[in-house]
Protein backbone atom coordinates (compact mmCIF):
# COMPACT_ATOMS: atom_id res chain seq x y z
CA UNK A 1 0.00 0.00 0.00
CA UNK A 2 1.17 3.34 -0.89
CA UNK A 3 0.59 6.61 1.00
CA UNK A 4 1.07 10.13 -0.05
CA UNK A 5 1.41 11.70 3.55
CA UNK A 6 1.91 10.81 6.77
CA UNK A 7 -1.99 11.78 6.93
CA UNK A 8 -3.35 9.35 5.40
CA UNK A 9 -2.14 6.31 7.56
CA UNK A 10 -4.21 5.04 10.43
CA UNK A 11 -2.66 6.32 14.58
CA UNK A 12 -2.28 2.61 15.12
CA UNK A 13 0.60 2.31 12.47
CA UNK A 14 2.07 5.38 13.69
CA UNK A 15 4.77 5.40 16.55
CA UNK A 16 3.80 6.98 20.09
CA UNK A 17 6.24 9.68 20.23
CA UNK A 18 3.32 11.82 22.36
CA UNK A 19 4.28 10.20 24.68
CA UNK A 20 7.77 11.60 25.17
CA UNK A 21 6.53 15.20 24.07
CA UNK A 22 3.07 16.19 23.64
CA UNK A 23 4.17 18.72 21.40
CA UNK A 24 7.32 19.87 19.27
CA UNK A 25 7.13 22.96 21.16
CA UNK A 26 7.52 20.89 24.74
CA UNK A 27 10.88 19.20 22.45
CA UNK A 28 12.10 22.96 22.24
CA UNK A 29 11.28 23.48 25.37
CA UNK A 30 13.95 21.06 27.03
CA UNK A 31 16.31 22.21 25.01
CA UNK A 32 16.20 25.29 26.09
CA UNK A 33 16.07 24.22 29.75
CA UNK A 34 19.24 21.27 29.00
CA UNK A 35 21.12 24.49 27.78
CA UNK A 36 21.23 25.53 30.95
CA UNK A 37 21.13 22.50 33.14
CA UNK A 38 24.15 20.88 31.22
CA UNK A 39 26.04 24.03 32.79
CA UNK A 40 26.13 22.44 36.03
CA UNK A 41 28.44 19.69 35.25
CA UNK A 42 31.06 22.64 34.56
CA UNK A 43 30.93 23.06 38.77
CA UNK A 44 32.31 19.69 39.50
CA UNK A 45 35.54 19.83 37.44
CA UNK A 46 38.29 19.43 39.94
CA UNK A 47 36.43 18.98 43.12
CA UNK A 48 34.31 15.76 42.05
CA UNK A 49 36.89 13.53 43.14
CA UNK A 50 37.98 14.90 46.46
CA UNK A 51 34.81 13.46 48.57
CA UNK A 52 32.50 10.32 48.25
CA UNK A 53 29.67 13.16 48.22
CA UNK A 54 30.93 14.90 45.61
CA UNK A 55 31.80 11.72 43.63
CA UNK A 56 28.26 10.52 44.06
CA UNK A 57 26.50 13.76 42.68
CA UNK A 58 28.30 14.45 39.96
CA UNK A 59 27.62 10.99 38.75
CA UNK A 60 24.01 10.99 39.70
CA UNK A 61 24.13 14.80 37.94
CA UNK A 62 25.81 13.35 34.74
CA UNK A 63 22.76 10.10 34.93
CA UNK A 64 20.03 12.57 35.11
CA UNK A 65 21.38 14.61 32.25
CA UNK A 66 21.94 12.04 30.04
CA UNK A 67 18.65 10.49 30.17
CA UNK A 68 16.69 14.06 29.40
CA UNK A 69 19.39 14.40 26.39
CA UNK A 70 18.14 10.84 25.22
CA UNK A 71 14.42 11.06 25.67
CA UNK A 72 14.67 14.55 23.85
CA UNK A 73 17.15 12.98 21.16
CA UNK A 74 14.79 9.92 20.88
CA UNK A 75 11.82 12.30 19.95
CA UNK A 76 13.71 14.51 17.76
CA UNK A 77 15.23 12.44 15.99
CA UNK A 78 12.19 10.13 14.95
CA UNK A 79 9.90 13.13 13.79
CA UNK A 80 13.27 14.10 11.83
CA UNK A 81 13.20 11.33 10.26
CA UNK A 82 9.01 11.06 9.44
CA UNK A 83 10.12 13.06 7.08
CA UNK A 84 13.79 14.13 5.78
CA UNK A 85 12.85 17.64 4.03
CA UNK A 86 11.25 18.70 7.15
CA UNK A 87 13.06 21.82 7.63
CA UNK A 88 11.51 22.55 11.08
CA UNK A 89 12.75 19.51 13.07
CA UNK A 90 15.73 19.74 10.55
CA UNK A 91 16.67 22.97 12.76
CA UNK A 92 15.53 21.33 15.68
CA UNK A 93 18.11 18.42 14.67
CA UNK A 94 20.44 20.80 14.47
CA UNK A 95 20.16 22.03 18.04
CA UNK A 96 20.27 18.94 19.20
CA UNK A 97 23.83 18.21 17.38
CA UNK A 98 25.06 21.30 19.07
CA UNK A 99 23.51 20.88 22.52
CA UNK A 100 25.12 17.32 22.58
CA UNK A 101 28.52 18.81 21.40
CA UNK A 102 28.52 21.59 24.32
CA UNK A 103 27.46 18.70 26.48
CA UNK A 104 30.97 16.81 25.32
CA UNK A 105 32.87 19.91 25.87
CA UNK A 106 31.42 20.60 29.24
CA UNK A 107 32.58 16.59 30.49
CA UNK A 108 35.62 16.61 28.61
CA UNK A 109 37.91 16.60 32.11
CA UNK A 110 35.57 13.83 33.64
CA UNK A 111 37.15 10.74 32.78
CA UNK A 112 40.86 12.31 32.96
CA UNK A 113 40.09 13.68 35.92
CA UNK A 114 38.73 10.63 37.20
CA UNK A 115 41.68 8.62 36.19
CA UNK A 116 44.20 11.01 38.12
CA UNK A 117 43.47 8.06 41.28
CA UNK A 118 43.86 4.45 41.19
CA UNK A 119 40.75 2.03 41.99
CA UNK A 120 41.99 1.99 45.85
CA UNK A 121 40.91 5.35 46.20
CA UNK A 122 37.88 4.76 45.00
CA UNK A 123 37.13 1.54 46.61
CA UNK A 124 37.78 3.58 49.92
CA UNK A 125 34.77 5.99 48.33
CA UNK A 126 32.35 2.96 48.23
CA UNK A 127 33.04 2.02 51.62
CA UNK A 128 32.30 5.31 52.75
CA UNK A 129 29.19 5.35 51.20
CA UNK A 130 27.19 2.30 49.80
CA UNK A 131 25.31 4.71 46.79
CA UNK A 132 28.73 4.36 45.04
CA UNK A 133 28.43 0.07 44.72
CA UNK A 134 26.54 1.39 41.66
CA UNK A 135 29.38 3.01 39.96
CA UNK A 136 31.94 0.21 41.07
CA UNK A 137 31.93 -1.32 38.01
CA UNK A 138 31.84 2.11 35.82
CA UNK A 139 34.39 3.34 37.86
CA UNK A 140 36.78 0.03 37.16
CA UNK A 141 35.85 0.14 33.39
CA UNK A 142 36.91 3.83 33.22
CA UNK A 143 39.98 3.21 34.90
CA UNK A 144 41.22 0.09 32.84
CA UNK A 145 42.18 2.88 30.05
CA UNK A 146 44.39 4.59 32.32
CA UNK A 147 47.43 2.79 31.03
CA UNK A 148 46.83 3.61 27.88
CA UNK A 149 45.99 7.60 28.59
CA UNK A 150 48.74 9.82 28.00
CA UNK A 151 49.68 12.85 30.21
CA UNK A 152 47.56 15.84 29.72
CA UNK A 153 49.40 18.03 26.84
CA UNK A 154 49.77 14.64 25.14
CA UNK A 155 46.05 14.32 25.15
CA UNK A 156 45.31 17.48 23.82
CA UNK A 157 48.20 17.29 21.54
CA UNK A 158 46.17 13.99 20.04
CA UNK A 159 42.74 15.85 20.20
CA UNK A 160 43.86 18.59 17.78
CA UNK A 161 45.23 15.67 15.74
CA UNK A 162 42.03 13.88 15.30
CA UNK A 163 40.25 15.61 12.37
CA UNK A 164 43.57 14.39 10.23
CA UNK A 165 43.50 10.93 11.29
CA UNK A 166 39.87 10.73 9.32
CA UNK A 167 41.50 11.99 6.68
CA UNK A 168 41.59 8.54 4.66
CA UNK A 169 38.39 7.59 5.51
CA UNK A 170 36.67 10.69 3.99
CA UNK A 171 39.19 10.92 1.38
CA UNK A 172 37.93 7.13 0.52
CA UNK A 173 34.51 8.13 1.56
CA UNK A 174 34.09 11.80 -1.09
CA UNK A 175 36.16 9.23 -3.89
CA UNK A 176 33.78 6.44 -3.79
CA UNK A 177 30.45 8.48 -2.90
CA UNK A 178 30.59 11.67 -5.14
CA UNK A 179 34.23 11.65 -7.49
CA UNK A 180 33.83 7.55 -9.04
CA UNK A 181 31.66 7.97 -12.30
CA UNK A 182 30.43 4.21 -13.78
CA UNK A 183 29.08 3.43 -16.78
CA UNK A 184 25.76 2.34 -18.09
CA UNK A 185 24.61 -0.78 -18.89
CA UNK A 186 21.88 -1.47 -21.33
CA UNK A 187 19.16 -3.44 -19.46
CA UNK A 188 15.53 -4.88 -20.93
CA UNK A 189 13.95 -2.02 -19.36
CA UNK A 190 16.46 0.30 -20.53
CA UNK A 191 19.47 1.80 -19.63
CA UNK A 192 20.77 1.99 -16.16
CA UNK A 193 23.66 3.91 -14.99
CA UNK A 194 25.73 1.46 -12.76
CA UNK A 195 26.00 2.80 -9.03
CA UNK A 196 27.57 0.81 -5.61
CA UNK A 197 23.88 1.13 -4.48
CA UNK A 198 22.45 -0.89 -7.37
CA UNK A 199 25.31 -3.12 -8.44
CA UNK A 200 24.20 -5.76 -5.89
CA UNK A 201 20.67 -5.95 -6.94
CA UNK A 202 21.56 -5.89 -10.80
CA UNK A 203 23.62 -8.75 -10.35
CA UNK A 204 20.82 -10.36 -8.18
CA UNK A 205 18.32 -10.03 -11.32
CA UNK A 206 20.93 -9.88 -14.35
CA UNK A 207 21.33 -12.77 -17.26
CA UNK A 208 24.50 -14.29 -17.37
CA UNK A 209 25.80 -12.51 -19.70
CA UNK A 210 24.73 -8.79 -18.68
CA UNK A 211 26.35 -10.56 -15.04
CA UNK A 212 29.63 -10.21 -16.91
CA UNK A 213 29.37 -7.13 -18.26
CA UNK A 214 28.16 -5.40 -15.26
CA UNK A 215 30.91 -7.04 -12.98
CA UNK A 216 33.52 -6.05 -15.54
CA UNK A 217 32.55 -2.31 -16.39
CA UNK A 218 31.71 -1.75 -12.37
CA UNK A 219 35.45 -2.75 -11.19
CA UNK A 220 37.21 -1.52 -14.26
CA UNK A 221 36.23 1.80 -12.52
CA UNK A 222 37.65 0.59 -9.16
CA UNK A 223 41.20 -0.71 -10.88
CA UNK A 224 41.54 2.64 -12.49
CA UNK A 225 42.09 4.37 -9.71
CA UNK A 226 43.27 1.60 -7.17
CA UNK A 227 46.10 3.72 -6.35
CA UNK A 228 44.52 6.39 -4.79
CA UNK A 229 42.20 4.09 -3.01
CA UNK A 230 45.32 2.09 -1.84
CA UNK A 231 46.50 5.37 -0.40
CA UNK A 232 42.91 5.99 1.37
CA UNK A 233 43.72 2.74 2.64
CA UNK A 234 47.20 2.96 4.06
CA UNK A 235 46.30 6.30 5.27
CA UNK A 236 43.46 5.17 7.35
CA UNK A 237 45.75 1.78 8.70
CA UNK A 238 48.71 4.27 9.66
CA UNK A 239 46.50 6.29 11.94
CA UNK A 240 44.96 3.58 13.62
CA UNK A 241 48.16 1.77 13.89
CA UNK A 242 49.86 4.86 15.08
CA UNK A 243 47.82 5.88 17.40
CA UNK A 244 47.31 2.48 18.71
CA UNK A 245 50.88 2.55 19.53
CA UNK A 246 50.87 5.76 21.21
CA UNK A 247 48.84 4.66 23.14
CA UNK A 248 50.55 1.50 24.44
CA UNK A 249 48.82 -1.07 22.66
CA UNK A 250 50.61 -4.11 21.41
CA UNK A 251 48.50 -3.80 18.05
CA UNK A 252 45.82 -1.71 16.20
CA UNK A 253 43.52 -5.13 16.64
CA UNK A 254 44.55 -4.90 20.67
CA UNK A 255 43.23 -1.81 21.00
CA UNK A 256 40.38 -2.00 18.93
CA UNK A 257 38.86 -5.02 21.41
CA UNK A 258 40.14 -3.75 24.59
CA UNK A 259 37.24 -1.12 23.75
CA UNK A 260 34.22 -4.23 24.50
CA UNK A 261 36.80 -5.96 26.70
CA UNK A 262 37.24 -9.20 23.49
CA UNK A 263 40.72 -11.00 24.22
CA UNK A 264 42.33 -11.24 20.98
CA UNK A 265 41.56 -15.58 21.28
CA UNK A 266 37.79 -14.82 20.39
CA UNK A 267 38.69 -13.23 16.89
CA UNK A 268 41.26 -15.51 15.73
CA UNK A 269 39.47 -18.50 17.21
CA UNK A 270 36.38 -17.08 14.95
CA UNK A 271 39.00 -17.10 11.78
CA UNK A 272 40.32 -20.52 12.85
CA UNK A 273 37.23 -22.16 12.97
CA UNK A 274 35.98 -21.29 9.72
CA UNK A 275 39.09 -21.97 8.08
CA UNK A 276 38.69 -25.07 9.31
CA UNK A 277 35.11 -25.70 7.77
CA UNK A 278 35.76 -24.30 4.54
CA UNK A 279 34.43 -26.92 2.96
CA UNK A 280 31.09 -26.42 4.09
CA UNK A 281 31.25 -22.98 1.92
CA UNK A 282 32.75 -24.77 -1.40
CA UNK A 283 29.94 -27.76 -1.10
CA UNK A 284 27.92 -24.44 -1.30
CA UNK A 285 29.67 -23.21 -4.15
CA UNK A 286 29.06 -26.24 -5.76
CA UNK A 287 25.30 -26.65 -5.27
CA UNK A 288 24.82 -23.05 -6.80
CA UNK A 289 26.93 -23.87 -9.41
CA UNK A 290 24.27 -26.92 -10.23
CA UNK A 291 21.41 -25.02 -9.24
CA UNK A 292 22.03 -22.26 -11.99
CA UNK A 293 23.12 -24.85 -14.35
CA UNK A 294 26.20 -23.12 -15.32
CA UNK A 295 29.81 -25.14 -16.33
CA UNK A 296 31.65 -22.39 -14.61
CA UNK A 297 30.78 -20.59 -11.84
CA UNK A 298 32.07 -16.42 -11.80
CA UNK A 299 32.22 -14.27 -8.75
CA UNK A 300 29.25 -12.17 -10.56
CA UNK A 301 27.04 -15.24 -10.15
CA UNK A 302 27.07 -15.43 -6.32
CA UNK A 303 24.16 -12.56 -6.37
CA UNK A 304 22.02 -14.43 -8.48
CA UNK A 305 18.42 -15.92 -7.12
CA UNK A 306 18.20 -19.24 -6.82
CA UNK A 307 15.05 -19.06 -6.01
CA UNK A 308 11.73 -17.16 -6.93
CA UNK A 309 10.51 -14.70 -4.85
CA UNK A 310 7.51 -15.83 -3.43
CA UNK A 311 4.06 -14.20 -4.68
CA UNK A 312 3.13 -13.70 -1.13
CA UNK A 313 1.57 -10.48 0.43
CA UNK A 314 1.39 -9.95 4.52
CA UNK A 315 -0.33 -7.30 5.96
CA UNK A 316 1.25 -5.67 9.21
CA UNK A 317 -1.08 -7.23 11.55
CA UNK A 318 -0.71 -10.75 9.64
CA UNK A 319 3.15 -10.11 9.82
CA UNK A 320 2.53 -9.47 14.13
CA UNK A 321 0.49 -12.37 14.21
CA UNK A 322 3.33 -14.95 12.22
CA UNK A 323 6.13 -13.23 14.40
CA UNK A 324 4.20 -13.95 17.78
CA UNK A 325 3.30 -17.45 17.22
CA UNK A 326 6.93 -17.66 15.77
CA UNK A 327 8.37 -16.26 19.08
CA UNK A 328 6.26 -18.31 21.71
CA UNK A 329 9.55 -20.61 22.34
CA UNK A 330 11.09 -17.37 24.12
CA UNK A 331 7.85 -17.69 26.95
CA UNK A 332 5.00 -16.37 28.12
CA UNK A 333 6.98 -13.18 29.59
CA UNK A 334 8.69 -11.94 26.26
CA UNK A 335 5.91 -12.58 24.07
CA UNK A 336 3.32 -10.26 26.75
CA UNK A 337 5.92 -7.88 26.53
CA UNK A 338 6.08 -8.35 22.78
CA UNK A 339 2.31 -7.82 22.17
CA UNK A 340 2.51 -4.94 24.37
CA UNK A 341 5.02 -3.04 22.26
CA UNK A 342 2.71 -3.66 19.14
CA UNK A 343 -0.05 -2.34 20.80
CA UNK A 344 1.69 0.63 22.66
CA UNK A 345 2.59 2.01 19.43
CA UNK A 346 6.43 1.51 19.20
CA UNK A 347 6.52 0.97 15.33
CA UNK A 348 6.32 3.51 12.57
CA UNK A 349 5.12 1.07 10.14
CA UNK A 350 4.49 2.70 6.13
CA UNK A 351 6.51 4.45 3.74
CA UNK A 352 5.61 7.96 3.31
CA UNK A 353 7.25 10.83 0.85
CA UNK A 354 10.54 11.97 2.98
CA UNK A 355 10.73 9.09 5.16
CA UNK A 356 14.27 7.91 5.88
CA UNK A 357 14.65 4.45 4.45
CA UNK A 358 15.23 1.43 5.90
CA UNK A 359 14.68 0.09 9.37
CA UNK A 360 16.19 0.75 12.83
CA UNK A 361 15.50 0.38 16.72
CA UNK A 362 15.74 3.50 18.61
CA UNK A 363 14.76 4.80 22.24
CA UNK A 364 16.94 5.54 25.34
CA UNK A 365 16.87 5.16 28.97
CA UNK A 366 13.36 5.90 30.11
CA UNK A 367 11.71 5.73 26.70
CA UNK A 368 9.81 3.02 25.11
CA UNK A 369 11.60 1.65 22.00
CA UNK A 370 10.95 3.07 18.77
CA UNK A 371 11.10 1.18 15.12
CA UNK A 372 11.34 2.81 12.16
CA UNK A 373 9.92 0.99 9.43
CA UNK A 374 9.40 1.05 5.29
CA UNK A 375 6.42 -1.55 5.43
CA UNK A 376 5.23 -3.57 2.00
CA UNK A 377 4.06 -6.32 3.37
CA UNK A 378 6.98 -9.38 1.35
CA UNK A 379 8.24 -12.00 3.78
CA UNK A 380 11.75 -10.34 3.47
CA UNK A 381 9.60 -7.54 5.31
CA UNK A 382 8.09 -9.71 8.14
CA UNK A 383 11.72 -10.88 8.57
CA UNK A 384 12.66 -6.96 9.16
CA UNK A 385 9.98 -6.63 11.60
CA UNK A 386 10.96 -9.49 13.46
CA UNK A 387 14.71 -8.56 13.61
CA UNK A 388 14.06 -4.98 14.58
CA UNK A 389 11.63 -6.28 17.35
CA UNK A 390 14.50 -8.47 18.43
CA UNK A 391 16.86 -5.08 18.90
CA UNK A 392 13.59 -3.55 20.66
CA UNK A 393 13.05 -6.33 23.21
CA UNK A 394 16.56 -6.55 23.71
CA UNK A 395 16.62 -2.98 24.59
CA UNK A 396 13.15 -3.02 27.45
CA UNK A 397 14.23 -5.63 29.09
CA UNK A 398 17.36 -4.29 29.31
CA UNK A 399 16.19 -0.76 30.40
CA UNK A 400 14.29 -2.33 32.82
CA UNK A 401 16.46 -4.30 34.70
CA UNK A 402 19.75 -1.76 34.54
CA UNK A 403 20.54 1.07 36.23
CA UNK A 404 20.88 3.89 33.13
CA UNK A 405 24.89 3.41 33.06
CA UNK A 406 24.53 -0.36 32.48
CA UNK A 407 21.48 0.06 30.42
CA UNK A 408 22.92 0.29 26.55
CA UNK A 409 25.12 -3.53 25.32
CA UNK A 410 28.19 -3.49 23.97
CA UNK A 411 28.16 -3.55 19.78
CA UNK A 412 29.95 -6.83 20.30
CA UNK A 413 25.92 -8.41 21.61
CA UNK A 414 24.34 -5.69 19.65
CA UNK A 415 23.13 -7.91 16.48
CA UNK A 416 22.55 -10.93 19.11
CA UNK A 417 18.78 -10.53 19.84
CA UNK A 418 17.53 -9.44 16.35
CA UNK A 419 19.39 -12.64 14.90
CA UNK A 420 17.83 -14.66 17.23
CA UNK A 421 14.79 -13.87 16.48
CA UNK A 422 14.98 -14.25 12.71
CA UNK A 423 16.82 -17.85 13.19
CA UNK A 424 13.31 -18.88 15.47
CA UNK A 425 11.37 -17.14 12.61
CA UNK A 426 13.35 -19.49 10.11
CA UNK A 427 12.43 -22.30 12.07
CA UNK A 428 9.07 -21.65 12.35
CA UNK A 429 8.61 -21.08 8.66
CA UNK A 430 10.28 -23.92 7.99
CA UNK A 431 7.57 -26.51 10.15
CA UNK A 432 4.90 -24.54 8.92
CA UNK A 433 5.97 -24.86 4.91
CA UNK A 434 7.28 -28.55 5.29
CA UNK A 435 5.09 -30.08 2.77
CA UNK A 436 5.57 -27.56 0.29
CA UNK A 437 8.37 -27.59 -1.54
CA UNK A 438 8.54 -24.28 -3.06
CA UNK A 439 8.00 -22.13 -0.01
CA UNK A 440 10.47 -24.20 1.96
CA UNK A 441 13.29 -24.21 -0.95
CA UNK A 442 12.46 -20.48 -0.46
CA UNK A 443 13.04 -20.20 3.74
CA UNK A 444 15.97 -22.41 3.34
CA UNK A 445 17.44 -20.54 0.49
CA UNK A 446 16.82 -17.59 2.22
CA UNK A 447 18.41 -18.18 5.76
CA UNK A 448 21.81 -20.23 3.60
CA UNK A 449 22.48 -16.54 1.93
CA UNK A 450 22.15 -14.89 5.52
CA UNK A 451 24.87 -17.44 6.87
CA UNK A 452 27.09 -17.09 3.35
CA UNK A 453 26.81 -13.26 4.10
CA UNK A 454 27.36 -12.45 7.48
CA UNK A 455 29.58 -15.49 9.14
CA UNK A 456 31.70 -16.80 5.97
CA UNK A 457 31.90 -13.64 4.05
CA UNK A 458 32.57 -11.34 7.37
CA UNK A 459 34.90 -13.60 8.44
CA UNK A 460 36.39 -13.22 5.23
CA UNK A 461 36.87 -9.38 5.66
CA UNK A 462 37.83 -10.04 9.50
CA UNK A 463 40.95 -12.30 8.06
CA UNK A 464 41.37 -10.07 5.03
CA UNK A 465 42.24 -6.97 7.82
CA UNK A 466 43.90 -8.55 10.26
CA UNK A 467 46.62 -9.35 6.94
CA UNK A 468 46.92 -5.79 6.11
CA UNK A 469 47.24 -4.65 9.78
CA UNK A 470 49.96 -7.40 10.60
CA UNK A 471 51.49 -6.64 7.08
CA UNK A 472 51.99 -2.90 8.04
CA UNK A 473 52.87 -3.47 12.03
CA UNK A 474 55.84 -5.56 10.39
CA UNK A 475 56.86 -2.84 8.38
CA UNK A 476 55.24 -4.00 5.07
CA UNK A 477 54.29 -1.58 3.07
CA UNK A 478 50.63 -1.83 1.34
CA UNK A 479 50.51 -1.17 -2.13
CA UNK A 480 48.20 -1.99 -4.71
CA UNK A 481 49.87 -4.53 -5.73
CA UNK A 482 49.81 -6.32 -1.83
CA UNK A 483 46.04 -4.84 -1.00
CA UNK A 484 44.63 -7.00 -4.20
CA UNK A 485 47.34 -10.28 -3.94
CA UNK A 486 46.44 -10.53 -0.69
CA UNK A 487 42.37 -9.95 -1.17
CA UNK A 488 42.62 -12.58 -4.18
CA UNK A 489 44.51 -14.99 -2.65
CA UNK A 490 41.76 -14.84 0.60
CA UNK A 491 39.09 -14.63 -1.89
CA UNK A 492 39.99 -17.79 -3.38
CA UNK A 493 40.51 -19.88 -0.45
CA UNK A 494 36.78 -19.13 0.91
CA UNK A 495 35.10 -19.93 -2.39
CA UNK A 496 36.84 -23.23 -3.12
CA UNK A 497 37.69 -24.86 -6.40
CA UNK A 498 34.15 -24.47 -7.73
CA UNK A 499 34.31 -21.03 -8.07
CA UNK A 500 36.35 -19.81 -11.18
CA UNK A 501 39.04 -16.96 -10.63
CA UNK A 502 38.37 -13.50 -11.74
CA UNK A 503 40.63 -10.88 -12.47
CA UNK A 504 38.56 -8.56 -11.02
CA UNK A 505 37.78 -9.65 -8.23
CA UNK A 506 41.52 -8.80 -6.70
CA UNK A 507 40.03 -5.23 -6.71
CA UNK A 508 36.93 -5.97 -4.51
CA UNK A 509 38.79 -4.61 -1.42
CA UNK A 510 38.70 -1.02 -2.72
CA UNK A 511 34.82 -0.36 -2.31
CA UNK A 512 34.61 -2.01 1.16
CA UNK A 513 34.09 0.80 3.96
CA UNK A 514 33.96 -1.85 7.05
CA UNK A 515 38.23 -2.04 6.28
CA UNK A 516 38.10 1.56 7.65
CA UNK A 517 35.93 1.14 10.59
CA UNK A 518 38.41 -0.25 12.82
CA UNK A 519 37.93 -4.08 13.21
CA UNK A 520 34.56 -4.07 13.53
CA UNK A 521 33.07 -6.93 10.86
CA UNK A 522 34.04 -9.76 12.84
CA UNK A 523 31.59 -8.78 15.35
CA UNK A 524 28.77 -9.80 12.69
CA UNK A 525 30.39 -13.48 12.29
CA UNK A 526 30.11 -13.74 16.01
CA UNK A 527 27.04 -12.06 16.60
CA UNK A 528 25.23 -14.45 14.26
CA UNK A 529 27.03 -17.48 15.37
CA UNK A 530 26.16 -16.52 18.94
CA UNK A 531 22.57 -16.19 17.58
CA UNK A 532 21.83 -19.63 16.32
CA UNK A 533 23.64 -21.08 19.31
CA UNK A 534 21.01 -19.43 21.72
CA UNK A 535 18.07 -20.58 18.89
CA UNK A 536 19.49 -23.94 18.73
CA UNK A 537 19.23 -23.69 22.90
CA UNK A 538 15.40 -22.28 22.96
CA UNK A 539 14.27 -24.94 20.93
CA UNK A 540 15.55 -27.68 21.72
CA UNK A 541 16.12 -27.05 25.57
CA UNK A 542 13.55 -26.14 27.94
CA UNK A 543 13.01 -23.24 31.08
CA UNK A 544 16.03 -23.46 31.98
CA UNK A 545 17.94 -22.65 28.70
CA UNK A 546 14.92 -19.85 27.20
CA UNK A 547 15.15 -18.15 31.32
CA UNK A 548 19.45 -18.20 30.16
CA UNK A 549 18.38 -16.51 27.30
CA UNK A 550 15.74 -14.10 29.07
CA UNK A 551 18.95 -13.02 31.40
CA UNK A 552 20.92 -12.32 28.33
CA UNK A 553 18.39 -9.59 27.20
CA UNK A 554 18.22 -8.08 31.32
CA UNK A 555 21.97 -7.89 31.35
CA UNK A 556 23.04 -4.72 29.63
CA UNK A 557 26.43 -3.62 30.19
CA UNK A 558 26.54 -4.81 34.06
CA UNK A 559 29.80 -7.22 32.68
CA UNK A 560 31.64 -7.47 29.94
CA UNK A 561 30.14 -8.82 26.69
CA UNK A 562 32.11 -12.47 27.04
CA UNK A 563 30.86 -13.01 30.03
CA UNK A 564 27.44 -12.22 29.61
CA UNK A 565 27.12 -14.70 27.18
CA UNK A 566 28.99 -17.45 28.52
CA UNK A 567 26.52 -17.08 32.03
CA UNK A 568 23.68 -17.68 29.25
CA UNK A 569 24.51 -20.69 27.80
CA UNK A 570 27.17 -18.89 25.08
CA UNK A 571 31.36 -19.45 25.09
CA UNK A 572 32.00 -17.38 22.31
CA UNK A 573 35.77 -18.18 23.41
CA UNK A 574 35.22 -21.78 22.64
CA UNK A 575 34.66 -22.63 18.78
CA UNK A 576 31.75 -24.68 19.75
CA UNK A 577 28.86 -21.47 18.98
CA UNK A 578 30.95 -21.22 15.45
CA UNK A 579 30.95 -24.82 14.38
CA UNK A 580 26.98 -25.03 15.67
CA UNK A 581 26.06 -21.97 13.04
CA UNK A 582 28.38 -23.87 9.94
CA UNK A 583 27.09 -27.30 10.67
CA UNK A 584 23.46 -25.84 10.62
CA UNK A 585 24.26 -24.26 7.03
CA UNK A 586 25.20 -27.84 6.14
CA UNK A 587 22.05 -29.21 7.08
CA UNK A 588 19.96 -26.32 5.38
CA UNK A 589 22.45 -27.11 2.57
CA UNK A 590 21.93 -30.59 2.64
CA UNK A 591 18.08 -30.20 2.70
CA UNK A 592 18.27 -27.91 0.03
CA UNK A 593 20.10 -30.43 -2.49
CA UNK A 594 17.42 -32.67 -1.53
CA UNK A 595 14.70 -30.23 -2.72
CA UNK A 596 16.32 -29.17 -6.19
Amino acid sequence: MEYKSRNEIDEKYKWSLESLFSSSKDAERAIDELDKKIEKMASFKGEFTKSAQNLLEALKTKDELEIELGKTATYISNRFNENNGDSYYMALSDRLDALFAKYSAITSYFRPELMEKDYDYYKKFIEECPELELYDYYIWNILRYKDHTLDSKSEEMLAKLAPTFQSGSKSFSMLTNADLKFPKVELDDGEVTITNGNFVPLLTDASLQKREEIFGKFYSVYEDHINTLASTLDANTKAISINAKLRGYGSAREEALFDNQIPLEVYDNLLKTVNDNLDALHDYVAVRKKVLGLDKLHMYDVYKNLVADLDIKYSFDEAKSIILEALKPLGEDYITNLEKGFNDRWCDVYETPGKRGGAYSSGSYGTDPYVLLNYHGTLDDVFTVAHEMGHSMHSYYSRQNQPCIYSDYSIFVAEVASTTNESLLTFYLLDKWKDDPKKKMYILNHFMDSIKGTLFRQTQFAEYEKAIYDHYEKGGALTPEFLSDKYNEINKKYYGPHMEEDDYIRYEWARIPHFYYDFYVYQYATGISAALSFAKRILEGGENERDMYIEFLKSGSSSDPISVLKKAGVDMSSPKPIEDAINLFREFKDEFKKLI
